[in-house]
């Protein structure tokens, strides 16, 4: 029993490995097929795949055990037949450089990009771009939050709506928070590409600060009834996916080139995790210190440190480098 619990940890964790593994990938082929104003819309469309992936696959995996009698290797085995096939299907249809392509501005630029150089150098380089540290500090913040919200969302209102709420209502009442999340995306994907440097940040700063306003006063909302809670639990859905999601899309091509991508977002990933084990645990103390009242001061205030890390994502940027 336990060996077998070991090796399913083993496996689980491979393949969180390889999913976080394929997100540089994807990140880093699609700069090469859009002109930079519809980047940022590419790469929110492709960010629209962690907030549906998740939630289809938890659908795919209850009809598998559905037809399969709850049979756990076929839960496991028949996504992976599913991958497979998607893996020759992208193998074909995905458009493929040709030998002799010429240069590229970006491969042009002997200071940006340089293929073939070691791991070490580029990661020298990047410690040295002050966005590069920005852009850390909002992938610890943002996911932090989205992550805290995600998992202590139904449990607040189930708490603070009192005995009436039942947990299946709860659920039903924290379902906006993903779905306007994916419309948020869209929607800044979109605005993005249209923005100057100035209007990007400021775009960035009101977004952060209405949620930051928003945050504060959700406790207060239940005495409004249930309806406003749900409208503002889809409200701060969209208000907070889609800055999440320029993380490790837009923003990571934005560093250093097409050429960096995938290192970039793999920091941007990797801090991001590190804030997940973090949301559940610190989260639940806070609550247990304060009730929820305290814990949404605190998402409010971290909401707040990113909005504030905004105002020097563009600083001392020339505009030239977003029209690239």
């Amino acid at each position: 029993m336990v060996s077998g619990l070991i090796a399913l940890t083993w496996v689980y964790s491979a393949n969180r490995l390889t999913g976080s593994a394929a997100w540089g990938g994807m990140v880093k082929l699609v700069p090469d097929w859009f002109p930079a104003h519809r980047l940022p819309l590419a790469m929110a469309v492709l960010s629209l795949s962690f907030v549906f992936g998740g939630a289809l696959s938890t659908l795919f995996a209850g009809e598998i055990a559905h037809w399969s009698g709850n049979n756990w290797r076929a839960v496991l085995g028949v996504p992976a037949l599913v991958l497979l096939v998607l893996l020759f299907v992208a193998a074909l249809v995905l458009p493929k450089p040709a030998p002799d392509a010429p240069p590229t501005a970006d491969t042009a630029e002997p200071g940006r990009t340089r293929p073939k150089q070691p791991v070490y150098s580029r990661v020298k380089q990047l410690v040295g771009i002050r966005r590069f540290w920005i852009v850390l500090g909002l992938s610890f913040g943002l996911t932090m939050f989205r992550e805290t919200f995600n998992t202590w969302t139904v449990d607040f209102i189930k708490t603070e709506g009192g005995e009436e709420v039942s947990t299946r209502i709860a659920a039903m009442l924290a379902t906006p928070f993903d779905l306007f999340g994916a419309l948020g995306i869209i929607s800044l994907g979109w605005a993005f590409g249209r923005c100057s440097a100035r209007g990007r940040t400021i775009l960035l700063v009101a977004i952060l600060g209405s949620l930051t306003l928003l945050l504060w006063n959700m406790p207060n909302l239940f005495r409004l009834g249930l309806l406003p809670v749900a409208v503002a639990v889809g409200a701060i859905g969209f208000l907070s996916y889609g800055p999440y999601s320029l993380l490790a899309g837009i923003l990571a091509v934005e560093i250093r080139g097409p050429a960096y991508v995938a290192t970039v977002a793999g920091f941007v990933d990797g801090i991001g995790y590190v804030a997940s084990i973090l949301a559940g645990q610190q989260f639940g103390q806070i609550v247990d210190a304060g009730g929820y009242r305290l814990g949404f001061h605190v998402l409010a205030g971290i909401a707040a440190f990113c909005a504030v890390l905004c105002l020097f994502l563009y600083s001392g940027r020339p505009e030239t480098e977003l029209k690239r």
